[in-house]
């Protein structure tokens, strides 16, 4: 197992590429901290991983609120230990084009998209950094950002 003794946070843990993405890890034999802003996807990811004898904790998180980013680092720090990756999977689609898209929703999409990436990037680096630990960072982005909607 490539990923023993590791510790893992993944954010945007839905069903779907967060899920995946944090099982996958877990295989690897990380211990992961499943991360969403709905408590059941963080609850449900953690159990799956759990049921197939690996070790993980489900964490309900806005990412664009710095105070909850901070608190869920140090949880993943108090559960495993430290944190050795962090992938930066939260993020929300547009489905409109800039000539529908109201302000809020564009707001809303800059804030889990960009802001939400840096504050989880910041929080886990700096405990990387206390730590001692060489650590991965990996940021999964939508394709709207190599071509417009």
């Amino acid at each position: 197992m490539k990923l023993a003794g590791k510790v893992a946070i993944v954010t945007g843990t839905s069903p779907n590429i967060g899920g995946g993405i944090a099982e996958g890890l877990a295989d690897e034999g990380a211990s992961v901290v499943c991360v969403d802003q709905v408590a059941e996807n963080a609850q449900q990811c953690a159990e799956s991983i759990k049921r197939r004898g690996g070790q993980a904790l489900g964490v309900t998180c806005d990412v664009t609120d710095e105070a909850q980013v901070a608190a869920m680092v140090a949880r993943a720090r108090e559960s495993f230990g430290g944190v050795d990756v962090l992938v930066n999977n939260a993020g929300i689609l547009g489905g409109l084009s800039v000539l529908e898209m109201e302000l809020e929703r564009w707001n809303r999409q800059l804030a889990v998209n960009l802001t939400g990436t840096f504050l989880c990037t910041k929080h886990a680096a700096r405990l990387m950094v206390a730590d001692g630990r060489r650590g991965s960072i990996i940021v999964i982005v939508s394709t709207a950002g190599h071509q417009g909607q």
